[in-house]
């Protein structure tokens, strides 16, 4: 009996393995078949016109026959970005959750490609390791996208003295480059791109640029907004809500333990906000205007247990940074 059943257990798992062995041969055959029929990936046409560019572009990857490299190339089969550590992948967000960008970073550089769903819209190489990558798709299509090989938040020690280089493209030009950056982003919508950059005597300058309007914004940040040390910083560094302003978050708390947002915006006719607010930690603002902020209730009723939070939605008005409540909710975590 026992010699039985076991010849039974012996036999499925020979079925259960012959049944995977062909399920992945299909997969290659399928693969390859439509491999072979796919048509030639072409470039999107260039719709930079009233974008202000830098006299140097991408380097172009290599044309093989009638299809692109970035199908050809090594670099990016599944047999080589399959669990390699040098292939990252960052999906974009919002207005750009159609777009992706994919990297293979080597000894050298980086091979980069910007994948949406018609193909590759744009494929090159640069000469560092892109450790970071933000990507933006604007309305008419085109794509604005960057690079950066940061110090912060890596984890290799690098020498202060190192190049931090940032480049950031639209479609295949660059339209914009330094050699030292400590962050750097793009919005969503591509309508515009911020560098974070040192500036002498340990202070900093953000620049902003907007591409719709093609204007160019630098803010002296003096030494307030200095990182902490060579690998971290004491705030986060992005975009409002609605993509109108740069903001430093909790960037830092003076001596009641307030913490303060700085808000700088895209357009260059608008002027920097600075917002102060209770218990930093405890509030979003998700523009200089509104914000959610989390208190904890004083008058918690016997039944309630746990953590209990008031969560409110505030309107800070921009002409004496008095708020609004809108609405205001009770939140109790198990």
């Amino acid at each position: 009996m026992r010699l039985l059943k076991s010849r039974r257990l012996a036999l499925f798992g020979a079925l259960v393995l012959l049944t995977a062995l062909l399920g992945i041969g299909w997969l290659l055959l399928t693969s390859d078949l439509e491999d072979g029929s796919r048509e030639p990936i072409v470039d999107a046409p260039d719709t930079s016109e009233g974008i202000e560019d830098r006299d140097t572009t991408a380097p172009a990857l290599e044309e093989t026959g009638s299809r692109n490299l970035v199908e050809d190339a090594p670099l990016f089969t599944p047999e080589r970005v399959i669990l390699n550590v040098g292939c990252r992948m960052r999906m974009g967000e919002g207005a750009a959750k159609e777009v992706a960008v994919l990297t293979f970073l080597d000894e050298n550089g980086t091979e980069f490609a910007v994948l949406g769903d018609t193909g590759a819209l744009a494929r090159g190489r640069i000469d560092f390791r892109a450790n970071h990558a933000r990507i933006g798709l604007r309305a008419d299509g085109s794509i604005v996208y960057g690079f950066g090989d940061l110090r912060l938040n890596s984890k290799v020690f690098r020498e202060e003295s190192t190049d931090e280089p940032v480049r950031i493209f639209h479609n295949d030009h660059v339209v914009y480059e330094t050699n030292k950056a400590w962050d750097f982003g793009v919005a969503d919508d591509g309508t515009s791109f911020f560098v974070h950059e040192p500036a002498p005597g340990g202070a900093s300058r953000l620049v902003v640029r907007d591409l719709d309007r093609n204007t160019q914004v630098e803010y002296d940040l003096d030494t307030r907004l200095t990182p902490v040390s060579d690998y971290s910083v004491g705030h986060t560094l992005g975009y409002s809500n609605d993509g109108s302003e740069v903001v430093f978050m909790s960037a830092q708390e003076d001596s009641s333990g307030m913490g303060v947002y700085y808000f700088y915006p895209v357009e260059d006719t608008a002027k920097p906000r600075r917002i102060t607010v209770e218990a930093g930690w405890a509030a979003l603002l998700t523009s200089s205007e509104n914000g959610y902020f989390v208190d904890s209730p004083d008058d918690l009723e016997p039944h309630e247990f746990g953590d209990v939070w008031q969560v409110t939605r505030r309107r800070i008005d921009v002409s004496n940074g008095e708020t609004e409540d809108l609405w205001s909710r009770r939140l109790r975590i198990p």
